[in-house]
C-alpha cells in the first residue's frame, strides 16, 4: 500500500468515526472526503515543487592544469550535483552523486536536467 492509499485510508474512517458518534454530522459537515483528498494532493504537489528547487552555489574552481572549471554546485539531502565545465575537449558536464551526464551545450541546459533527475528522485522517494 503506498502512502498515498495509506492517507486516504485514513480521511474515510476519520469520517466514518465522526459520521457515527455524531447523528447530525452530516449537517456540521465542513469538509466532504474530496475535499480532504484534494488539500491532501494539493500539500503533497506544493512540497514537491518546493523541494525541486536547487539553489546552485557559484565556486569557479580550475582543476588539473586549468583544463577545466567547476562552475557551481548543488546540495540537497538525497543528491549532490556539480556542473563541470572542460575546455578541451569543449564540454559540460553534470555530475549527481557517483554518477555523470555530459554532453550539454550550456550550464543552464545542465541544470534544468539536474532538476529533471531530483524531480523524479523526490517522485521515487515519496511513491509518487
Amino acid at each position: 500500500m503506498n502512502k498515498k492509499d495509506i492517507a486516504e485510508e485514513y480521511a474515510i474512517k476519520e469520517y466514518e468515526r465522526l459520521n457515527d458518534n455524531d447523528p447530525i454530522f452530516e449537517d456540521n459537515l465542513c469538509f466532504s472526503i474530496i475535499d480532504i483528498e484534494t488539500a491532501f494532493n494539493a500539500g503533497r504537489k506544493s512540497m514537491v515543487e518546493k523541494a525541486l528547487e536547487l539553489e546552485w552555489e557559484d565556486i569557479s574552481i580550475y582543476g588539473e592544469d586549468a583544463r577545466y572549471v567547476d562552475v557551481c554546485r548543488a546540495h540537497k539531502p538525497l543528491e549532490e550535483f556539480l556542473i563541470r565545465e572542460w575546455f578541451y575537449p569543449k564540454d559540460i558536464e553534470l555530475e549527481c552523486n557517483d554518477t555523470i551526464h555530459n554532453g550539454f551545450k550550456t550550464i543552464e541546459e545542465a541544470k534544468s536536467y539536474a532538476k529533471e533527475v531530483y524531480k523524479q528522485r523526490i517522485k521515487q522517494v515519496l511513491e509518487l
